[in-house]
């Protein structure tokens, strides 16, 4: 199939509190990730096989969060968006989605105040979610982030979150932490 995405591969969300006809990929193949990719033979399958698992359990334990870290230049942020755009049609196409949504530490608003950035990620985070709990988070520089950070991230990550009054399983979210 390469680039092609078969029917049987794609689920309207509508299931998953999106209107609007989106759609998802819930069982990816990355076969441009193992030309593109070089160097992390054993971090790109695993990751590929991580996601895969989590997009095939309906009402997963947890969000699934992957961890990618090293230096400039080595294939995080990469490898990261190219997993976004084995599961989003949308993102693939256009390298835009409401579904993905990166967010980086230490270029957002830098003056602003550690309660402001927590509160600005936590904002990210509802919106993606009450748009489509199977939103794929990369969040960018996490060692910039100010403390209290991983206070703010975990209750999306083991339990169902209510926003506005409405309830929505977060779990079933991915989020990539970069540093």
């Amino acid at each position: 199939t390469g680039r092609d995405w078969e029917k049987s591969q794609l689920v309207n969300l509508a299931s998953d509190y999106v209107s609007g006809g989106k759609w998802i990929n819930y069982e990816p193949e990355y076969y441009e990730l193992k030309r593109k990719v070089f160097g992390q033979h054993i971090a790109a399958p695993l990751a590929v096989n991580l996601v895969r698992q989590h997009l095939r359990n309906d009402d997963p334990p947890k969000a699934l969060v992957l961890s990618f870290h090293g230096v400039t230049g080595i294939g995080k942020t990469f490898l990261a968006k190219h997993l976004a755009k084995g599961i989003y049609k949308q993102y693939r196409d256009t390298e835009t989605s409401s579904f993905v949504h990166y967010i980086a530490g230490s270029t957002h608003n830098r003056a602003a105040s550690a309660a402001t950035k927590l509160m600005e990620l936590m904002r990210i985070i509802d919106k993606g979610i009450s748009t489509c709990e199977r939103s794929f988070f990369i969040i960018d520089e996490v060692d910039k982030y100010p403390a209290g950070f991983m206070d703010v991230l975990i209750p999306y990550l083991e339990q169902p979150v209510t926003i506005d009054g409405k309830a929505y399983n977060s779990r079933k979210a991915i989020f990539i932490l970069l540093s």
